[in-house]
């Protein structure tokens, strides 16, 4: 019999009457049929497990006579099936694993299990509800500690991501500084308590590639996918690239630079001194011995060096002062470069976000 559609009227009077309708659907007395299933939506990456609750379900059948159709082409065989009361009180829970979408396109649909056994009617059961499919978010990365190390060394780098497909090992996971991969030794859940195969935020332990010609000094690329879905491959943005440094040259040591609100931040509308702890740094007499500049409107324009105190294991504090300037946006990352005079391969750069200093701010 097709399905009713059921409606009820509630109240009369100055309120107006009120329509509520539903679908009612007729069974066969004693039909098998779907009383729940859990979840109702998955990314396209599927491989998580769903659970269904089945009513009327023969005792004789097993987890082998079962398949559920997600669609035509989408289908996923029982991996349990346990029976448990009689009579009316029969029922089955049934888990299968939902299947790997071809694409990531989002799509809903009405799902259904059907059941194949020799000596009994072919049995189909409609989910009682919708099933959807979405499309997954695009990883994104969190944070790199240490963000940077040296050429001629080993450096072991924490890679936190957003959004990582479910991993079942360390191959599952490719970083590549520089284009180069580099070899994970490590991973683990943020949150343990999902289930391994979902969409989650990880932590990747990585061997930086080092000691090599082809590693030089400087910012490199810094990507980041699941092999199995290069497509959805990750960019550090500029502020998350892995940074390789020499012990020989100059360089802006990590969380070195403080200025404003305590960070490496300068005001658009009051000049700003800003402290630098470097390290490698050449032998110098005073000030005059250093050169910063900074492109605003994008013309390189001279900032003025304050002070310099140099150590004899060739560290350094350096002071720099930031002109107000509107010109620059607000929130926006500037490549400030200094330069150690008297030698040109003497340089090294950092960066220092202006921000709008007639407003407040939160610093803690």
């Amino acid at each position: 019999q097709a399905d009713a559609t059921v409606t009820i009227t509630l109240g009369v009077g100055s309120s107006g009457t009120k329509v509520a309708q539903f679908t009612f659907k007729y069974l066969k007395a004693g039909a098998a049929r779907i009383d729940d299933f859990s979840p109702a939506v998955s990314y396209t990456d599927g491989g998580l497990k769903m659970t269904l609750t089945v009513a009327n379900l023969p005792s004789t059948i097993i987890a082998a006579d079962l398949t559920v159709y997600f669609s035509a082409t989408l289908t996923s065989s029982a991996t349990t099936l346990t029976h448990s009361g009689s009579g009316t009180s029969a029922v089955a829970t049934i888990e299968c694993l939902i299947p790997k979408k071809s694409d990531a396109v989002a799509v809903v649909l009405t799902p259904y299990v059907r059941i194949v056994k020799s000596g009994i009617d072919d049995i189909s059961a409609t989910f009682p509800a919708s099933f959807e499919y979405q499309a997954p978010p695009d990883i994104a990365f969190a944070s790199l500690l240490p963000a940077r190390g040296p050429i001629d060394a080993i450096t072991e780098v924490s890679v936190k991501l957003y959004f990582f497909p479910g991993v079942a090992d360390n191959t599952d996971i490719v970083i590549t500084l520089g284009g180069t991969e580099a070899e994970v030794v490590g991973y683990f859940q943020v949150d343990p308590s999902l289930d391994p195969k979902a969409v989650q935020t990880i932590v990747a332990t990585v061997k930086a590639p080092c000691c090599t010609d082809a590693i030089l000094p400087g910012k490199v690329s810094t990507l980041a996918w699941h092999r199995n879905f290069p497509i959805r491959a990750a960019v550090a943005p500029s502020g998350l690239q892995y940074q390789y440094y020499s012990n020989d040259l100059p360089r802006v040591v990590e969380n070195g630079v403080i200025g404003a609100n305590s960070g490496a931040y300068a005001a658009q509308y009051s000049s700003t001194a800003v402290s630098v702890s470097m390290a490698g740094v050449p032998s110098v007499s005073g000030p005059a011995d250093v050169a910063a500049s900074m492109p605003i409107s994008g013309v390189k324009t001279a900032l003025t060096v304050l002070y310099i105190q140099r150590a004899t294991d060739k560290t350094a504090e350096l002071r720099i002062n930031f002109p107000a300037s509107s010109a620059i946006p607000a929130g926006t990352a500037n490549t400030v470069t200094i330069v150690f005079l008297g030698s040109a391969s003497y340089t090294t750069t950092f960066e220092i976000t202006y921000y709008d200093d007639r407003n407040p701010v939160v610093t803690s």
